[in-house]
Formats: structure tokens, sequence, C-alpha cells
């Protein structure tokens, strides 16, 4: 008996409840509460739903492929093969967010999800801020990709309610990808409600810049990267090598001066990537953001978002970020392929899935 498709009701439900607990996991009373549960979320909850739908390789499936490929060949130089293994079971984790990507019907139910379980987890995200300290760039991330994931599926009144968290967490990399998306989607071809929203939004998101903006903060960011420029050669030096390497080329930050952080990360995705994998794992990185941006789907926006933080941050080792981004590019991936069938006369028009107008 063949397994039940994803666009049933029922299947609708369980999508929009694995993006509700990818953004609402977590466990205070554990190290990377707010982080490992929603790993763990990612594992396994993709594999429950993909039906059986054969997914195309297309161009875009083929290089990220490629990339897992070359990360994983970069492990044989790696100097610390726990952390690199830790990372490649990560790049497996988010291999299964995009096949379910890839296969689902429709995406809305786990756009709006996703953005319920971040307006959920708000409160507990801001106590964990206030009392323990932890990154609040988590929560303004997540809300990031939500705002955007409602606004795809044109579900504006779930889209304003997302940016509370926004707010609470103060996460400048947050409103610069929302103004930076703003702009791209102003200049598309959209529906005059979506054009005035994210025109709206992109001035709130430069005037928050403007009041959240902080020199210290950006001269710190503005050393870590040309520290980790010194240390960037042409093989990388292995996936998940960044802790363990950096100290070795910083020069403007004291890793041994208790009054600054040794970084764990670069604060630039594409830049440590590029420091752990070298030039062809960079190389593959920006052909796939390439793939993106010259795509026709909606979904570009939520990938072009979680872009534009991780070139300011760590998007892509936060599991609600990187997992939406996953989920996304998946979704761009059928779109793309659904349109090649058509256009060949394989598939008649009318058995298409509704796309959102966005």
């Amino acid at each position: 008996m063949a397994s039940p498709r994803l666009n049933v009701p029922s299947s609708s439900w369980l999508l929009g409840g694995f993006g509700l607990l990818a953004a609402l996991a977590f466990c205070p009373w554990i190290a990377g509460g707010g982080t490992s549960p929603k790993w763990a979320v990612l594992a396994i909850a993709p594999w429950l739903l993909i039906d059986n739908t054969t997914p195309k390789l297309s161009k875009q499936t083929l290089l990220l492929l490629a990339l897992v490929a070359w990360c994983a060949l970069t492990i044989a130089w790696a100097p610390n093969k726990y952390d690199a293994f830790g990372e490649l079971f990560q790049l497996a984790i988010v291999a299964g967010v995009y096949l379910l990507g890839s296969t689902v019907r429709d995406g809305k139910p786990y756009y709006l999800g996703f953005a319920i379980g971040v307006v959920l987890a708000t409160p507990l995200e801001w106590f964990s801020i206030r009392i323990f300290g932890s990154n609040s760039d988590i929560l303004g991330e997540a809300a990031a990709v939500a705002i955007i994931g409602c606004v795809c599926v044109e579900a504006f009144g779930l889209a304003l309610l997302s940016t509370a968290p926004l707010i609470v967490s103060g996460s400048r990399g947050a409103v610069l990808a929302i103004a930076t998306v703003a702009a791209c989607a102003a200049m598309g071809r959209q529906s005059w409600r979506t054009k005035t929203f994210v025109s709206l939004a992109g001035l709130a998101a430069i005037g928050c810049l403007v009041v959240l903006g902080s020199h210290a903060s950006i001269i710190e960011r503005l050393n870590i990267w040309q520290d980790t420029l010194d240390g960037l050669t042409f093989w990388g030096h292995g996936l998940g090598s960044y802790w363990d390497m950096f100290p070795h080329f910083a020069s403007r930050i004291d890793v041994l001066v208790p009054a600054q952080t040794r970084p764990d990360h670069a604060h630039n995705d594409l830049l440590e990537l590029i420091f752990e994998t070298g030039a062809i794992g960079g190389l593959l990185a920006l052909a796939i953001v390439a793939t993106v941006f010259s795509s026709s789907s909606p979904e570009r926006y939520i990938v072009i978002c979680v872009f534009v933080m991780a070139f300011v941050g760590f998007s892509l080792h936060l599991p609600a970020t990187l997992g939406m981004a996953a989920f996304a590019l998946g979704r761009i991936n059928r779109s793309s392929d659904l349109q090649r069938r058509v256009v060949a006369g394989r598939i008649p028009s009318k058995h298409l899935p509704m796309e959102p107008s966005f």
C-alpha cells in the first residue's frame, strides 16, 4: 500500500507541528538548551513526514551534494575530528530538511507553524536572555525568517505578531536582513499589499538599525574578520576547525585576555566556510546562492534573509534559521523542477500546486 501524500489535511497539521517544534523546542536546564533540542527535532521529524515523491537531481541539488562531499573530504586534514564529524552530522540533518522541502506540495503549514513557535517561545527566550545572558540573536534571527516566511504566504497578521520577538531580541543582523529583503522584494513583481507591507517593514528596519547601532561591537567584529582573513588558505583547515585554528592567526583579538571572548565563530559564515573548507567550499556555496537569486520562487526571500544574517553572524550554525533556509531551498528546487516539466509538456499546468503571490 502506497504511503500517504503530504497534501492531505492531517499531514498538513503534522508539517505545521514540525515547524512549531523547530522554533519552540527549548530545554533551559541543559547545556545548549536553546539549540540542541531543535537539532533533535530537525534530525527526526523530516524522515517521519517525507512521502514517496522522488525529488529530481537539479543543478541546485547537485551543488549541495558536491558541497557536502567536499566538506566531508576536508575532515581528512581537520585538527579536531570530533568537531569535524559534528559539523558533518549537522549537514546530514539539513539534507533531510531540504529533502522534505523538495517533496511537500505546500510549505505554508511549516512557515505558519514556525512563526507561531517563535511567538510562543518569546517569554522563555526573554527570560533566558535576561537571567542567563543567552545570545539574543538566536531569537531575533528566528523571528526574522518567521516574518519573511509569513509574508511569502501573505499571512500578514502573523508576520506583524512575529515582530514582537524581533524587538525583544534587539538583533541588528536580523533587522538588516529584513531591510535587505524588503529592498529586493519592493523592486520585484508582487501584489500591492505585499509591496506596501515590505516597504513599511524596510523603513522600520532602517530606523531600528540606527537605534540599535553599537560602534564597539562593529569594531570587534571587523577585527575578528581581519584575523580570520589572515588564516585563509586554498584548501582550508578542515571542517569544524575554526575554534582550534583561529588563535593561531589572532593578532587583533587577544584570546588570552579575560575581557575579550574567544570567538566560537567568525560572525560571517561564508568567511568561516572558506577558512575551514578553502576556496572550493566557498565557490560551491556562492554557486548555491546564485541559484537562489536566479529563482522566481517566493521562498528565495527566506534564503536571502538567512544569507544576509549569516554574512554578519553565524546563522548557518543555528538550527532554527538553518532549518528554514534548507526547507526553503527544497521548495525552490521543487518549484524549478515543476516549471521545467510543465514547459516540456510532461505535466499539465492545472496539476501544479498553488504558489503564493509574493
